[in-house]
C-alpha cells in the first residue's frame, strides 16, 4: 500500500519533469497541462496536512480544484490548441491592463489572427471552455472521479462559511475520506500513465518539513502569521485564522500558483465581511497606487488561474517570486480588518454582550 512519501514523491517528479519541459520549450500536451495542475495542488495538501494537520476553508478551495481538474484529466479532452489560445488571451488581458509589470507574451498572437474575439471572449467567460454544450460538469465529475457528493458539501461551505462546520463530526468524518481518496486516485491514475518512471527526488516530505520549512527565515514568517492567527481565533475569527496558516504554508515551500489562488478566496471572504469591493478594500488598506495596480494584477492572475483551464504552468515562471508581495498584501488586509469599524462592531456583538466570553477573557 503506498504511504504518503510515495504519493509525494511520484507527484514531485511528474511536476518538476513537466516543468523543466516547458522551460526547455518542448512540447507539452493538453493533458500535461493538467498533471501539472494536479500534482501542484495536491503537494500543497500533502503538506499543509503533514505540517499544520488542519483543515481551513483554504484546504477545501484545494480539494474543490483537484477534483475539477481530476474530472478533465480523466476524461478525453485533448483540444491543445484551443487551451494555448485561451491562455494567450489571459496573457494578454493582463499585460494590456498592466504593462508596467509585464515584459512577455506566453505566445505570438499571430498565430491566432483569424479567432473571433467574441467567441473567444465568450470561451473564456465558461469556466470550462474544452467542454462542449452538451457535456455536464456534474456527470464529468460523477463519471470520472465519483466524488461529485463531496463536490457539492465542499461548495456549501465555500458559498455559505461557517465555523461551527468546522467543528462537526460529519465534516471531520467526510474530510478524512476525502483526503485518502484524492491522493489514492491520483497515484493510481499516475502509476499507469507513468509505470517505469524514476523518480528525481530522494528527499521526503520529512526531509522538506526539516531543510525547507524549517528554514529560520521561513520558520520567522510561519511564527509571526501563527501570532497574527492566535489573535484572530482568540477573537472568534476562526476562519480567518486558519486561512492565515495555511497561505504561510504554501510560502515557506513557494507555492506561489496555489498561493495565489487561496489569496484571492482570502480577499473574497475579507470583502465579504467588510462590505467592501475591491476598489473599496484598496482604499481602505491606504495602498499607494504602485500597490494598488500590483495588487489588482495579482488578483486578476489568481482569478485566471482560479479557472483551472490549464493557465497554472504558463504563468508558473511569472509567478516565482510573486508570493512576496502576496505576504505583503495578506498583512495590510489583517491589519485594515482588525482596525476596521466592522471588526469592532463585531467584537461587540460577539463580546460585550455575552458575560461569558468577555475580551478580558480571552
Amino acid at each position: 500500500m503506498a504511504s504518503i512519501n510515495d504519493f509525494f514523491l511520484l507527484f514531485k517528479t511528474i511536476n518538476v519533469n513537466i516543468k523543466f519541459k516547458y522551460e526547455d520549450k518542448e512540447d507539452i500536451s493538453f493533458k500535461e497541462y493538467y498533471y501539472f495542475e494536479a500534482t501542484t495542488l495536491a503537494l500543497s495538501i500533502i503538506r499543509e496536512k503533514e505540517i499544520s494537520n488542519d483543515i481551513s476553508l483554504l484546504t477545501l478551495v484545494e480539494y474543490k480544484a483537484l477534483i475539477e481538474v481530476m474530472a478533465i484529466m480523466f476524461d478525453d479532452f485533448n483540444d491543445i490548441e484551443l487551451l494555448k489560445l485561451y491562455n494567450n488571451q489571459l496573457e494578454s488581458d493582463i499585460y494590456t491592463k498592466y504593462k508596467p509589470y509585464k515584459f512577455k507574451y506566453h505566445f505570438d498572437i499571430k498565430e491566432f489572427v483569424d479567432t473571433d474575439k467574441t467567441e473567444l471572449k465568450n470561451q473564456i467567460i465558461d469556466k470550462l471552455p474544452f467542454i462542449l454544450d452538451n457535456y455536464d460538469f456534474k456527470k464529468i465529475i460523477v463519471k470520472n472521479t465519483k466524488l461529485y457528493d463531496y463536490y457539492e458539501y465542499i461548495l456549501e461551505i465555500l458559498n455559505n462559511p461557517n465555523q461551527e462546520v468546522f467543528r462537526s463530526t460529519e465534516f471531520m468524518k467526510k474530510m478524512g475520506f476525502l483526503d485518502g481518496i484524492l491522493l489514492a486516485l491520483l497515484y493510481a491514475y499516475f502509476t499507469k500513465k507513468y509505470p517505469n518512471i524514476d523518480n528525481r527526488f530522494n528527499n521526503t516530505i520529512d526531509y522538506e518539513k526539516s531543510f525547507i520549512y524549517n528554514h529560520p527565515l521561513n520558520k520567522r514568517y510561519h511564527n509571526y502569521a501563527l501570532l497574527e492567527s492566535s489573535v484572530l481565533q482568540a477573537l472568534g475569527f476562526e476562519l480567518l485564522a486558519k486561512m492565515v496558516v495555511s497561505i504561510s504554508v504554501d510560502k515557506a515551500f513557494g507555492n506561489a500558483e496555489v498561493l495565489e489562488m487561496k489569496f484571492k478566496y482570502f480577499i473574497d471572504y475579507l470583502m465579504g465581511v467588510l462590505g467592501l469591493d475591491l476598489n473599496g478594500l484598496i482604499e481602505a488598506a491606504k495602498l499607494n497606487k504602485t500597490d494598488g495596480k500590483y495588487f489588482k494584477l495579482i488578483y486578476q492572475e489568481a482569478r485566471y488561474l482560479s479557472y483551472l483551464n490549464g493557465y497554472m504552468l504558463e504563468s508558473k515562471i511569472d509567478l516565482e517570486d510573486e508570493y512576496i508581495k502576496v505576504v505583503y498584501f495578506l498583512d495590510k488586509f489583517i491589519k485594515l480588518f482588525v482596525k476596521s469599524d466592522k471588526f469592532s462592531n463585531l467584537i461587540e456583538e460577539k463580546y460585550l454582550f455575552d458575560k461569558k466570553n468577555r475580551l478580558e477573557d480571552v
